[in-house]
């Protein structure tokens, strides 16, 4: 069977999102409870989509609501952390000519301050 035909294509709503990123808390918790979880999105975009809608449509509603259920999970839990990479390449404007990836002097900044903040340098 074509990829087409085996996969079918669904955009998760912000209530799906948000139990499944509860689901994957669960499932740390039980093996970990006090295990520090972070969260982050990933500023990559989409290079194609099957939803029918505009790239740029269809990426951004990928991202808008999983980043709004992160919110919820975080604020729900003190172990629980976001780390805004998503938001420092768009509002460094730093991806590629391409605009789809990310450009290596902004990985290297978001991974060092990932590192920093997270991992104590």
């Amino acid at each position: 069977l074509s990829l087409e035909k085996r996969i079918r294509m669904h955009q998760m709503t912000y209530e799906e999102c948000c139990q499944s990123l509860r689901k994957i808390i669960t499932v740390i918790r039980r093996n970990r409870h006090d295990a520090p979880i972070v969260f982050t999105v990933s500023p990559v975009f989409l290079a194609r989509t099957f939803s029918g809608n505009a790239i740029a449509d269809a990426a951004i509603y990928g991202k808008c609501p999983l980043r709004a259920a992160v919110a919820s999970v975080v604020n729900a839990d003190d172990h629980i952390f976001y780390f805004p990479s998503f938001e420092y390449i768009i509002m460094h404007s730093g991806h590629d000519v391409d605009g789809r990836h990310v450009q290596s002097s902004y990985v290297s900044n978001v991974v060092s301050t990932f590192v920093e903040a997270f991992l104590g340098g």
